[in-house]
């Protein structure tokens, strides 16, 4: 589960500001606009740091669980280099930690989708993720099912 504290915040305001703006980039009005959600943030920032902690904290979910699943595959994978080049996590890293991807994943015992993929991938290639080594090589294995899948159904 995401958590915002004084330590990280700069950080998930970053990638909070870069993904408003990439999912917004083909309207530039909206970017800056003082009802922007970043512009919003800021205000709360001014007034009561524990509200924009929160504020933080949701908008980012929302994002990762609404905005970002409405973009293409291609656009996904555009996001998460743009991220990554600027030395900010990932986006299925962060779509693992706010969505608790690996446990649901371990729990079904099968990878529903692409992004379920992407997310249990990047797990599996961080060196400090925070799966067990059991854990570890059963995703492996879930991932190479999902894999064979796909390539049967022509994917």
């Amino acid at each position: 589960m995401l958590k915002i504290t004084d330590t990280n915040y700069v950080l998930y305001k970053k990638v909070f500001t870069r993904i408003w703006e990439f999912t917004m980039r083909n309207s530039p009005s909206l970017i800056n606009a003082d009802s922007s959600p970043v512009k919003v943030l800021e205000e709360w920032e001014k007034g009561n740091r524990a509200i924009a902690k929160k504020g933080l904290k949701i908008g980012l979910a929302d994002q990762l669980g609404g905005m970002v699943n409405e973009l293409s595959e291609d656009d996904k994978v555009l996001l998460h280099k743009k991220l990554v080049d600027e030395g900010l996590p990932g986006l299925w890293q962060l779509m693992s930690i706010v969505k608790n991807v690996p446990a649901k994943v371990l729990k079904r015992g099968k990878i529903n989708n692409l992004d379920e993929w992407y997310v249990i991938n990047e797990v599996l290639s961080a060196v400090d993720s925070p799966v067990t080594g059991e854990e570890r090589m059963k995703l492996g294995e879930l991932s190479v099912e999902f894999e064979d899948r796909q390539r049967r159904m022509g994917r």
